[in-house]
């Protein structure tokens, strides 16, 4: 019994865990069934202009974290002087005087002047010094402006997940959008060599006098004017496709891609799931309100340092210098010297009055604060809107998708009957085209119910951070980082 017991509980170890809804999505994402789709949402992670634009605004980041933690660093420095100097002096004529202080004076009277003269010296010196500056105490601003840095490098990592959250739902738009444009070219070329055959038709009943010329010339004139709408919507495509690459990374100049002419269908029925997925009980705090509490946070670092700008500031210093001197020996007397200092010193720097300068500066962060929090508030109800309404869509549409399938399946049985009654002559052509125009549109139509909820299921997951898409690109290496 104990054995049958111990096989019964490892037994149910093993079985696997029971799929949530979240589970069954990720299972029916057309990607997994659409290669073209798949590489192109691989590419874009990495490639995408917009992607390259947020990693370089991540590096950016980074790069600001560095300076911010460097005034909490001591300062060192180094530095030397080598001169020369030429020093000339000029005396001016003074009187003479004798031993008792009397001015001499010559024949006529005048004092005898001491005759002008000059001398030189050279002067050498050459010195060296180091020094070292050490913050003590600011308080606190240095260290809350390194922690403000550092949470704008979360804001900056985050937005790169968020611009490929956004980026991957756009693609799969976009991807959709191509197909449907593909199918329509398609149809039209059909429209046209409808056309093309009534024309045909109306100028041999023309030339049988069945019918006036004016009649088949109308035909040409229809025939034309659908020729310029068939062009305006290949340029339409052309313009979808350069879109697509500019999302993707692709280069402009490559082919387009061979497109489906049918968006796979829905491989499970997800109705059964969709009930759970509103009363989803998981914790996820998307980027956008991330991003809006550390945004919060850093207008609170920056009310905390505007609030020290007006406090005395404290730090330390320590000098060492080095001179070789030799003097002037027109003044002084003596041989070279050299002179060695060491020292240390207490700085204090203390703005006492800035013309209410940080008072207006705490005033504007105060205010910038209020608007982030009401800003993340609205964020926070939006978010939990736009999930209930997605899911709510998600069930709708799953019923408009179940028609739409069963018109397209109708629609091709009736095709397929009527195509064996044109084979054996039992019906003509004229009907067996209609049923095959309505098929195309039954089509035409299913198309866009798959990719609605398709990009419905896509957007829930996005939403709730479980877009598989996001995580296909993990960058390690900085875009600047210099090639070897």
């Amino acid at each position: 019994m104990v054995l049958v017991w111990i096989a019964a509980v490892v037994g149910r170890a093993a079985e696997p865990a029971p799929l949530t809804g979240e589970d069954v999505l990720l299972e029916v994402l057309p990607e997994k069934s659409l290669p073209d789709l798949q590489a192109a949402l691989e590419r874009a992670m990495g490639q995408s202009s917009r992607v390259i634009a947020s990693l370089l605004d991540l590096d950016q980041a980074r790069v600001g974290e560095k300076q911010a933690r460097a005034p909490m660093l001591p300062y060192a420095s180094l530095s030397g002087s080598l001169g020369v100097a030429q020093n000339k002096y000029d005396y001016d004529s003074y009187p003479i005087k004798d031993a008792n202080g009397v001015t001499v004076v010559d024949a006529n009277g005048n004092p005898k002047m001491e005759p002008a003269r000059s001398s030189s010296a050279l002067v050498q010196d050459l010195s060296y010094n180091a020094g070292l500056n050490q913050p003590i105490y600011y308080w606190g601003a240095l260290k809350k402006g390194y922690q403000s840095a550092q949470l704008q490098k979360a804001i900056a990592s985050r937005n790169v997940e968020e611009i490929r959250r956004t980026l991957a739902i756009e693609i799969r738009r976009a991807y959709f959008s191509l197909i449907s444009t593909v199918n329509g070219l398609d149809s039209e070329k059909a429209t046209l060599a409808k056309m093309e055959e009534e024309r045909d038709y109306l100028k041999k009943q023309a030339e049988g006098g069945f019918v006036t010329q004016s009649i088949a010339d109308s035909a040409d004139v229809r025939i034309k004017d659908y020729k310029l709408q068939m062009e305006r919507s290949r340029n339409g495509f052309d313009a979808q496709w350069l879109s697509f690459c500019e999302l993707t990374g692709l280069d402009r100049k490559s082919q387009p891609l061979v497109f489906p002419k049918e968006i796979p269908a829905v491989s499970k029925d997800l109705n059964p799931v969709l009930p759970g997925l509103a009363s989803h009980s998981g914790q996820y705090i998307p980027a956008n309100l991330a991003n809006a509490d550390d945004s919060i946070r850093v207008e609170r670092l920056n009310y905390e340092i505007a609030s020290t700008r007006l406090r005395p500031r404290f730090g330390l210093g320590l000098n060492a210098s080095r001179g070789y001197h030799t003097p002037d020996t027109v003044v002084v007397f003596g041989g070279p010297y050299v002179v060695t200092n060491f020292g240390v010193s207490t700085t204090v720097n203390w703005a006492i009055f800035d013309g209410f300068s940080t008072q207006a500066a705490k005033q504007s962060s105060l205010i910038r604060l209020r608007q982030q929090q009401r800003a993340r508030d609205q964020a926070q109800n939006d978010y939990e809107e736009t999930l209930k309404n997605n899911v709510t869509n998600l069930r709708m549409n799953w019923q408009t998708l179940q028609r739409s399938e069963e018109a397209l399946t109708g629609a091709r049985d009736s095709v397929a009957i009527i195509q064996k009654d044109f084979e054996t002559g039992m019906v003509e052509k004229q009907k067996w085209d209609a049923a095959k125009t309505i098929a195309d549109n039954s089509l035409m139509a299913a198309n866009n119910a798959r990719a609605d909820y398709y990009l419905q299921i896509i957007t829930y997951l996005s939403l709730r951070g479980k877009d598989p898409a996001v995580n296909l690109v993990v960058r390690t290496q900085s875009l600047d980082a210099p090639k070897k």
